[in-house]
């Protein structure tokens, strides 16, 4: 494993919300998460908030009694993480997903219900709405950020 983030070239970097690391041990976990804080503190200037740190692991990982340290401080173990919209989990329950996803859709719906229920529009142009934004929430999460 090694990162060079020299290698990536961006115009603008403001922050980054949600990052996945993928690892096969919790050991490789901390030793990645530690080289991208570095990293990113070197080259971009950008710090990695511990507090703000969570992690998942199921029961593939190979070193499952030891924990993820990052910068000398473990972090916090969760059942699930919601990722855009999306409740990750380990349990194969795909039962909260599916309701987190439902309210996405409502709330989608709800925010945009004038246009289109409105007669004035074209049913073509409201269907084609409707798939852009409460289809969309429904099947990949939140469309808040969308531009229509």
């Amino acid at each position: 494993w090694h990162l060079n983030i020299e290698e990536i070239r961006a115009s603008i970097v403001a922050f980054i919300d949600d990052c996945f690391i993928l690892a096969s041990s919790l050991c490789e976990m901390s030793a990645m998460l530690n080289d991208l804080g570095e990293e990113l503190e070197s080259t971009a200037e950008l710090e990695l908030q511990h507090l703000k740190l969570e992690y998942i692991a199921n029961e593939f990982v190979s070193d499952a009694g030891h924990t993820v340290v990052f910068r000398n401080a473990t972090v916090k173990q969760v059942d699930q993480l919601i990722c855009l919209g999306s409740v990750i989990r380990t349990d194969m329950n795909e039962h909260q997903a599916y309701l987190q996803r439902a309210r996405k859709a409502w709330g989608t719906f709800h925010r945009w219900k004038d246009v289109l229920v409105c007669k004035e529009v074209h049913i073509t142009n409201r269907l084609d709405f409707w798939c852009k934004t409460v289809s969309a929430s429904m099947l990949w999460g939140p469309c808040d950020n969308q531009s229509l």
